[in-house]
């Protein structure tokens, strides 16, 4: 069955995205983010098991379109958990498109 009369009828153009792996490698991550990462990580993992009695609060956006927009975002964020951090530890959760 054709579906020329029914597929992609609105789209403009498509702008297509590297590989993570391209991304990685363009893109190395740094000293400081990997121990950002790790450090999340190891207070979420505390929080599940018991071991620390904050709250785990995992937010972000649904996906990132514009990346300007969520380091903005992400700015907000580290404010708030900063604020917030004796009884919240804010972890933000990035989907890419």
């Amino acid at each position: 069955m054709a579906t020329t009369n029914t597929d992609d009828l609105r789209i403009d153009r498509i702008d297509p995205l590297i590989s993570p792996a391209v991304l990685s490698y363009q893109l190395p991550l740094s000293e400081s983010a990997a121990q950002l990462v790790a450090s999340a990580r190891k207070g979420a993992e505390a929080i599940l098991k018991g071991e620390d009695d904050r709250l785990l609060v995992v937010v972000g956006p649904c996906s990132i379109h514009d990346p300007s927009a969520a380091i903005e975002y992400a700015m907000r964020l580290k404010e708030a958990a900063a604020l917030y951090q004796k009884d919240l530890h804010i972890i933000m959760r990035v989907y890419f498109e």
